[in-house]
């Protein structure tokens, strides 16, 4: 939970509203620093640990070495995997690699996710300080624990569910978002044009945006994560329920231009 709630609270930090390909393409530091990789997401990473390393910031001095290196790993990869270049890479392991763990430790296909008494999980430390996840038990009434590439998969999942969250938000806000989305496009752009570059696909100001592309968006990116995420976490279906809500309105949109 610690990582979790570190990675969400780094995993923009320091954002300037620019892509990781115009980083690289400029020849920006963070591209230089990183050797073109991530530029953005690795940036977002050592700013934050610095910071984490001072003294006055320093909330974790009190735990092992053991839990720190494992917090900051699962950071780490989190962080990471919301590099879009990363995308479908990480749903394609949603969709094989973790599903089949979770069958694996629970001995019931796709047989975790919230419940009565909260979200159906345990975490504890075993005295070499590596952090295990426990899962419900399945149909044997077994508890299964996810090792800890599991663990760090599950969470990068997560992470990407709400890094587009507002796919799955209501109409209004969703819609909302995704006009702020497309005026950051359009800054970046403007930008490219003032440098003499090719203006990057959907940032072009005189085409249409992304606002005119949801419903591609949606089928090739948002859906295919959303419906992994439900089959390893049958609780998270009414996701879908919203996205199609949300795609619903972009094809009406569509329809009625033209």
């Amino acid at each position: 939970v610690l990582a979790a709630v570190l990675a969400a609270v780094v995993h923009d930090f320091e954002h300037m509203g620019l892509n990781n390909d115009i980083l690289v393409k400029i020849g920006h530091e963070w591209a230089i620093s990183y050797n073109d990789r991530a530029p953005n997401e690795n940036h977002h990473l050592a700013a934050a640990f610095r910071i984490l390393k001072r003294a006055e910031c320093d909330f974790m001095y009190d735990l092992s070495r053991n839990i720190q290196a494992h917090v900051r790993k699962l950071v780490i990869d989190m962080v990471l995997a919301t590099d879009m270049g990363e995308h479908h890479r990480i749903v394609s392991l949603l969709k094989t690699d973790l599903l089949h763990r979770l069958e694996a430790v629970t001995a019931t296909p796709a047989h975790v996710g919230m419940n009565g008494n909260g979200d159906g999980y345990s975490h504890a430390v075993g005295h070499s300080g590596v952090i295990s996840t426990s899962l419900p038990g399945g149909a044997n009434g077994k508890e299964g624990k996810l090792d800890v590439q599991g663990m760090s998969l599950m969470l990068c999942g997560a992470i990407k569910i709400c890094d587009i969250g507002h796919s799955y938000a209501k109409v209004d806000v969703h819609v909302k978002w995704s006009e702020l989305l497309e005026e950051e496009l359009y800054k970046q752009g403007d930008l490219e044009t003032s440098l003499g570059l090719p203006v990057s696909y959907l940032m072009d100001r005189t085409k249409a945006g992304v606002t005119k592309s949801q419903v591609g968006f949606f089928d090739f990116v948002v859906r295919p994560l959303a419906v992994a995420w439900a089959s390893c976490f049958p609780a998270a279906r009414p996701l879908l329920d919203r996205l199609e809500m949300n795609l619903q309105h972009w094809q009406s949109k569509a329809e009625e231009q033209n």
